[in-house]
């Protein structure tokens, strides 16, 4: 770290020192007069320090992201990117090593019918200094190019790309900009040079924003639907949404997400527990101190506890969202403004992931209801494990929900009850929806209708990969 790097945290211990040796000062004067003065001081020395604390957390994560970056540029490409074997090299793409569950999922879906005899597999991932990279051994790894230079070689060296589903054409960050490229632009831009190469591009169920605007990434895309070996949508949603956007879409497949063609097992005698309501919670922010998270938890206990009356009610927050320690520090910040009056019935958990199949499914399969603001939580608690799921739908609000939140509804949970996420924010709103998910009878796929998704979707795999 250098040493304008360490200015920062100097700082902010100087302040808090500052903040300690002021408080000792008036706290160590007697006169009458200055005592409530003690006590508003304290106050906001507690703001201070509170404010002082998320500043330190937030550039902790910038100072570790520097460190990273400059150490994924293209050194790393030069000297360990290619696999010495002589089989085909294929990079497989997608939102992976930030630790967002259900694109850890969708990875490993490919993984496991990929054929390693023929194919030499290297994983591309984002940027998480609490990552150990060897959970994805056997297979390759690289980070996130940096420049287009690093684009260039990736796609020389390589022989196929795989872009492993999830919501990636987003066109709202559509550019080059240095060691901070969007996710959409890398893989655009590895695919576009390929393609000219006359290599194999392999699109496997992703999908797109709710609209698409940037005439450059439109124009990109289009190329690349055109000409990829093979393309496809995982909701027809996001086919409407190319199609107004002036994309052809005579090349696109439908094909189911890729997560549905993993094995969830079913624990039914884990469905319902008589003496303690298990409420799953799945929630998601763009900042750890969210006071809409703090509400949230506080309407989620509160409409619990009102509705259930006299039976004790376990809430788990799980964690889906593991990078930078994203979601265990969401919730342990709600957690800590939270009345201890409000929760002294209530048993409070934070749920720390693994992401193996196994876990997830026991974690759902205990819940009576689960709470989820995440796309593949609802997916796959209440589609997959038959679980009653209130669903939290930012799909007006957050670029890539609607499509793929819609689908759910449309196709794989038929009575899903949902709330928008400003009702969300809202008690009464809340408390009612909360009430009708407890009286749902779960309905999601049907064990013949999942055997036939994931064989389909098996086939698809080993089609192009096998």
């Amino acid at each position: 770290m250098t040493a304008s790097q360490n200015t920062v945290p100097i700082l902010i211990s100087s302040y808090k020192n500052k903040i300690k040796k002021l408080f000792n000062h008036v706290s160590g004067r007697t006169s009458s007069k200055i005592e409530r003065e003690i006590v508003f001081t304290q106050s906001k020395i507690s703001e201070l320090e509170t404010k002082l604390n998320i500043i330190e957390k937030l550039t902790r994560d910038e100072l570790y992201i520097l460190e990273e970056e400059r150490s994924y540029l293209s050194s790393e490409y030069i000297l360990n990117a290619l696999p010495k074997s002589k089989k085909k090299r294929i990079l497989i793409c997608g939102y992976y090593g930030a630790r967002n569950c259900g694109d850890e999922l969708m990875l490993q879906a490919i993984l496991k019918n990929i054929n390693t005899n023929k194919y030499d597999v290297t994983i591309l991932l984002a940027s998480n200094h609490n990552l150990d990279a060897s959970y994805y051994y056997p297979y390759h790894v690289l980070h996130y190019p940096k420049k287009v230079e690093d684009c260039k070689f990736l796609a020389e060296n390589y022989d196929a790309i795989v872009w492993g589903g999830g919501a990636v054409l987003d066109d709202t960050c559509y550019e080059y900009r240095g060691i901070h490229n969007d996710l959409a632009y890398i893989l655009f831009t590895i695919s576009l040079l390929m393609l000219q190469m006359k290599k194999d591009v392999y699109v496997l169920g992703v999908s797109a924003n709710k609209t698409l605007q940037n005439k450059e990434a439109i124009k990109d895309l289009r190329f690349i639907v055109e000409n990829a070996t093979y393309f496809s949508l995982r909701d027809t949603n996001s086919r409407n949404t190319l199609k107004k956007a002036g994309i052809p879409t005579s090349n696109i497949n439908i094909i189911d997400d890729l997560v549905l063609s993993l094995d969830f097992p079913v624990d039914p005698k884990k469905n319902y527990n008589n003496d303690i309501i298990c409420i799953g919670v799945v929630l998601m922010s763009d900042r750890r101190d969210n006071p809409d998270t703090n509400t949230l938890i506080k309407n989620i206990i509160t409409a619990g506890v009102d509705y259930y009356k006299n039976q004790k009610i376990h809430l788990e927050l799980i964690s889906f969202f593991d990078q930078y320690n994203f979601d265990y520090e969401m919730y342990d910040n709600a957690l800590k403004n939270i009345d201890h009056e409000l929760i002294k019935n209530v048993v409070l958990s934070i749920r720390k992931q693994d992401y193996s199949v196994s876990t997830i499914s026991k974690v759902f399969s205990k819940c009576d209801i689960v709470i989820s603001m995440r796309y593949h939580a609802t997916l796959i608690a209440g589609g997959i494990l038959n679980k009653r799921v209130l669903s939290i739908n930012q799909g007006n609000t957050h670029r890539h929900y609607y499509n793929k939140q819609k689908y759910i509804k449309d196709k794989y949970i038929n009575n899903l009850i949902e709330i928008s996420y400003e009702d969300a924010l809202n008690y009464k709103n809340f408390r009612k929806r909360l009430e009708k998910t407890a009286k749902t009878k779960p309905k999601g796929i049907s064990r013949m209708e999942k055997n036939k998704i994931k064989g389909n979707i098996i086939a698809v795999i080993k089609k192009y990969l096998g």
